[in-house]
């Protein structure tokens, strides 16, 4: 991370690393220490535009929801439900879900098609309820950061993002 940002970015980044860094014991920090990874708390500080004090408010506010959400174990729960595809909220996921990953582009990364002119979501709603629609969109986003994560170390450099194609239709 800190070949890819400006002195003075890096600087305020390092401050609020060093703000956090007593995070190590929270629960959402047990299973990713999501508090020494310098493109979490990037996002957090970009977030915040730039002010270390808000960055670090809004991070801990984050962490204690994962922790009250349980965000770790419902998205893993999530997976290996989706993985078996025996319960009716994950095969109509897989029959009906909008988003899917269609290829990799050159840093290896999916590129991630919405195909929202086809969705239903008051029908997903219904039938797989807020809590499982909830959950598939962490479980996704969190898909996506590992992939970020991972081409980063990879390619020594931040990756800011990924291709995703909307179709509106």
């Amino acid at each position: 991370v800190a070949q890819s940002i400006q002195p003075n970015e890096l600087s305020r980044l390092k401050a609020l690393r060093d703000a956090v860094q007593d995070m190590g014991q929270h629960a959402a920090c047990q299973q990713q220490p999501l508090h020494r990874q310098g493109q979490t708390l990037l996002r957090f500080l970009r977030g915040r535009d730039g002010h270390v004090a808000r960055a670090e408010a809004m991070f801990r506010a984050s962490m204690d929801w994962r922790r009250d959400f349980d965000v770790d174990a419902r998205i893993e729960a999530w997976r290996q439900e989706l993985e078996e595809g025996v319960t009716t909220r994950a095969q109509l996921i897989r029959t009906y879900g909008t988003d899917m990953d269609i290829s990799r582009d050159r840093l290896g990364l999916p590129m991630w098609l919405m195909r929202l002119s086809v969705a239903d979501p008051a029908g997903m709603l219904r039938e797989i309820g807020k809590e499982a629609l909830l959950v598939n969109s962490l479980y996704r986003i969190e898909e996506m950061h590992k992939n970020l994560r991972r081409a980063m170390f990879r390619e020594g450099k931040l990756v800011r993002g990924c291709v995703q194609i909307i179709d509106v239709g």
